[in-house]
């Protein structure tokens, strides 16, 4: 699905973060049967902070993690880093 719709979240992500004023936005999707997460955004910003905290590259505005990490998990590690001198 990202790869065949990948344009279209990426317009709906730029347009939610517009219409609702928002500093950050990404959305992270699950495959439970690869084990993975998926990342996406265009935010060099978000690329960047994600990138420093859960150590991921991004190419064409995505980016891949082996081993699963909830959305619960991900918010605390993100504000760790942005708390960071």
């Amino acid at each position: 699905m990202i790869n065949t719709r990948q344009n279209e979240i990426l317009t709906i992500l730029n347009q939610l973060q517009t219409q609702n004023n928002l500093n950050l936005i990404f959305l992270s999707i699950l495959d439970i049967e690869a084990k993975q997460n998926h990342f996406i955004t265009t935010d060099a910003t978000v690329q960047a902070l994600l990138t420093a905290t859960l150590n991921i590259n991004f190419e064409n505005n995505h980016a891949l993690r082996q081993g699963i990490i909830m959305r619960k998990e991900i918010i605390p590690l993100l504000k760790a880093t942005m708390e960071k001198p």
